[in-house]
């Protein structure tokens, strides 16, 4: 039987403290939470302006929460204009007043002093999450079948490299026409949209409480920052790339039919029908605010995996896939089944596997994501293998060396907007089993395809 874990709830805890002193008239006091959108804010402003306004001049009014959790209390702040509060959270030093002393209406309020703007993270690192990562595994083991625990393991728990957000890898869900295969995840679809917000990655739409229960609508943005990409760069990609020539699949059109699980598919995954099935999600939808906190503040530890450690992963992964899956590999380099990209592709998923396997200490994290990939690879080959092998031998030579260049070259740009080198296109060619690069590289100068934007650094401007 499922043992049950009862921590002190994180969001009890910001509760406690966000009330922690008395709301009495006159009182200072230091609220710290997430700034909101007060809902009756037009009507409160119109009561407090005859009296307020000669001391306080113009003024908004605003409201902090502590933790966006449905059936929390929220606090009407006064803010003077000078003040002008912005952010995600912030702290408010003031003194407590109450609405009857200015009309026929009841409720503390406070009249703003000072306002500090604060990263989102420090805010919730005041707290450590209530589970840790012993629990999480026992959750995970009597939510999913073996298998879809390690791939929704690295959904979850996973960090992103190019966009500043807490949570990495997508999936997408096969449905293949076989017996064998499941064709259908009402289960898992429902229980990923069931689950936090914060484990999804999610902004929060939540009901919160002033005296009556009113409405606000709360959509704070977890980011962390990266400095691979700029933000701005990374959204503008992430936006624009289904539209984008090069785009990968996880399969080419008319291969099979993929279902959309959760935003764009980084790793394709064929459960067994058995797989397709959960155990007691109950528990997993109980403490998703926990494992949420969990991934936040292992992912403020250690956001990403070093350059060198996930390139050494790679360079054994597909070591061995070579041998075992030579076709897929194939159609990896022609994006026809995961991309091999280190932007949107195998690259970057790997990271984020190797990244949830380590941050969750279930063991060795390259072989545990070896173990993941190869399994993966097995079923692909079991299921869409001859189609693969057709749909590759359709494909002239010219083709598929067009194709592998075109991938590099965007590759290269979105990897490295500012320019780059020779040797790194080399390498980037060389992993796509792309022989005689210099002699390319040449060729792709003349044809006014890349250009040197100063010495040793390169851009591409066009595709073949």
């Amino acid at each position: 039987m499922m043992p049950l874990y009862m921590p002190k709830k994180v969001a009890d805890r910001f509760l406690e403290r966000f009330l922690k002193s008395t709301l009495r008239l006159g009182d200072e006091i230091r609220l710290e939470g997430f700034l909101v959108r007060f809902p009756d804010a037009t009507q409160f402003r119109r009561v407090l302006w005859k009296s307020l306004s000669p001391a306080y001049g113009d003024f908004e009014i605003r409201a902090l929460t502590p933790f966006p959790q449905e059936g929390f209390p929220l606090i009407p702040v006064l803010f003077p204009s000078y003040l002008k509060p912005r952010g995600i959270v912030g702290a408010v030093d003031g003194r407590v007043h109450d609405l009857s002393l200015y009309s026929g209406e009841a409720g503390r309020f406070v009249i703003a002093d000072s306002f500090e703007s604060m990263p989102l993270e420090r805010y919730l690192e005041y707290e450590k999450p209530g589970i840790h990562a012993g629990h999480i595994e026992d959750i995970f083991d009597a939510t999913f079948a073996e298998t879809a625990k390690d791939v929704f393991l690295a959904y979850f728990l996973s960090s992103p490299i190019y966009l500043g957000r807490v949570g990495g890898s997508a999936v997408t869900l096969l449905n293949v026409n076989s017996r064998h295969y499941a064709q259908s995840f009402g289960e898992i679809y429902d229980l990923v949209n069931s689950v936090h917000s914060l484990l999804r990655k999610d902004s929060f739409k939540v009901s919160l409480r002033y005296d009556s229960e009113v409405d606000v609508t709360l959509r704070p943005a977890f980011k962390i920052r990266y400095d691979r990409m700029s933000p701005k760069s990374a959204t503008k990609f992430y936006a624009t790339r289904r539209s984008r020539v090069w785009e990968k699949s996880v399969v080419s059109e008319g291969t099979a039919r993929a279902t959309s699980l959760i935003s764009s598919a980084d790793v394709p995954f064929i459960p067994v029908k058995e797989e397709a099935r959960l155990g007691d999600p109950g528990y997993f939808r109980e403490y998703s605010l926990d494992i949420g906190l969990y991934v936040f503040f292992r992912h403020l530890e250690r956001p990403e995996l070093s350059d060198e450690y996930v390139s050494r992963f790679k360079d054994r992964m597909i070591s061995r896939i070579e041998r075992e899956f030579p076709d897929i590999v194939e159609a990896m380099r022609l994006g026809i089944v995961m991309d091999m990209a280190d932007v949107n592709g195998m690259g970057e998923h790997a990271a984020r596997v190797v990244s949830a396997m380590e941050r969750f200490s279930l063991g060795d994290p390259v072989d545990l994501a070896t173990d993941l990939y190869v399994n993966l690879f097995d079923r692909i080959d079991d299921v869409l293998g001859n189609r693969i092998r057709r749909e590759l031998a359709s494909m002239r030579m010219k083709s598929r060396r067009e194709r592998i260049i075109n991938r590099v070259l965007w590759e290269l740009n979105v990897l490295r907007p500012e320019g780059w080198s020779y040797e790194y296109f080399e390498s980037k060619m060389r992993e796509r089993g792309i022989e005689r690069v210099e002699r390319v590289f040449r060729q792709l100068l003349d044809d006014g395809i890349i250009i040197m934007k100063r010495k040793g650094v390169y851009t591409a401007v066009g595709n073949l």
